[in-house]
């Protein structure tokens, strides 16, 4: 499948805003690049950052009609900011 987007900022830089905006953009991407892919569902798993954890950032990414998965009950993965897995 490979890499469809990559957004990279300064470390200490992102915000809730950012992270929701870029959320939206990776919709964008996905519907026009892997249209197909979309409509079977996406999952996000996020670390434990604050940002992540944010009630407005949960809102977004359940508006965007994908689903939130908490990193408690997750399964076992390496560590990473953001993962999206396609269903």
């Amino acid at each position: 499948m490979g890499v469809i987007l990559i957004d990279l900022l300064t470390s200490g830089t992102i915000s809730t805003v950012h992270y929701c905006d870029t959320l939206t953009k990776l919709k964008s991407v996905i519907r026009r690049q892997r249209s197909s892919l979309l409509s079977r569902g996406v999952l996000v798993l996020d670390d434990n950052s604050r940002f992540h954890t944010a009630r407005d950032t949960k809102e977004h990414v359940r508006r965007l009609g994908w689903e939130s998965l908490d990193p408690i009950t997750a399964p076992i993965l390496p560590h990473q900011t953001s993962t999206f897995f396609l269903q």
